[in-house]
This record gives structure tokens, C-alpha cells and sequence, in this order.
């Protein structure tokens, strides 16, 4: 545990008083302190980073595989269905000049966002431009508040 005397932690808030008070602007008059991350310097020669908060959305998990392959593939719903495990449901379309096999893979998550399983979807002979339903099925039921995400899309020749 560091012991700060009084004199270097009235130090260290005027530092901090100072550092709030000069905003620097960028070159095209913006508030620079407002968009980026801020720096202090502490009485100590320490240097605090912290990131300017965010208001946006998280992202999607990333899905494995090529982009243009990725883009074929939508995940259109997800539930227990006869089986009782989750089932996924999607459309393929093929944007590649040729005819297509497809293999997906989809996550199950909770509802506190855990992966809680897998499942896998193959479709085969997706002519070029065509459009086409997908259906996989997983090792685990959909837990309630749960949800499918598609974890990997793979587009072989067919």
C-alpha cells in the first residue's frame, strides 16, 4: 500500500484541476480531450490513460470465415423445436459464380450471453444466385432468454 503525503496529493489534484481545465483542439477546431482518451500526469511522474466512454451498441460476434462466403448466410430465428434442442433457421444465397456446398456452425447462448453450445448446418449444390432455407440442429436445448449466433460459414465448389 503507497503512503501519498498531503502535500503530494494536494499536488497530484491541482495536477488533475489543470489537466480538466486545458482542453486542447484538434486541427479542425474540435474538442480533442472530448473524442479521444485522456491523459493526467500524477505529482509522481505517473501517467493515468483512460479511455473516453462510449455509447455504442456492442458489436456482433465476429462469424468465422471468408467475408463474401460470411454474407451469404443469414440466421432468421432459433427455438426448441421437436426435438427439444435448439434449432436454427436461415436462408443461404449464393453470390459466387458457381455452384456451392455450404457448412455453418451457430453458438447457443444464454441469456447472460455464455456460450452454452453448438449446433451445424450443411446445405449442398446452391446453384449461383440461387436462394435456399438452412436448418441445423445443436446438442443443447435453447435455455430461456437464449439466442443462436452463426460462429462460421464455409462455401466449398460443389
Amino acid at each position: 500500500m503507497a503512503i501519498i503525503s498531503k502535500a503530494g496529493a494536494a499536488v497530484a489534484a491541482a495536477a488533475l484541476l489543470v489537466a480538466g481545465a486545458c482542453a486542447s483542439e484538434d486541427d479542425n477546431g474540435g474538442d480533442e480531450a472530448a473524442n479521444d482518451e485522456t491523459t493526467t500526469t500524477a505529482a509522481a511522474g505517473e501517467t493515468t490513460t483512460t479511455a473516453a466512454p462510449t455509447t455504442e451498441a456492442p458489436a456482433t460476434p465476429d462469424v468465422a470465415g471468408e467475408p463474401d462466403e460470411v454474407d451469404d448466410v443469414t440466421l432468421d430465428s432459433c427455438d426448441n423445436s421437436g426435438v427439444d434442442l435448439a434449432t436454427a433457421r436461415g436462408t443461404i444465397t449464393n453470390d459466387s459464380s458457381e455452384p456451392s456446398n455450404y457448412l455453418l456452425e451457430f453458438s447457443v447462448v444464454d441469456g447472460a450471453g455464455a456460450v452454452v453450445g453448438s449446433g451445424f448446418g450443411a446445405v449442398n449444390n446452391v446453384q449461383p444466385g440461387g436462394s435456399v432455407p438452412w436448418e441445423g440442429t445443436s446438442d443443447v436445448a435453447l435455455p430461456e432468454g437464449g439466442t443462436c449466433q452463426l460462429a462460421s460459414v464455409e462455401r466449398f465448389s460443389a
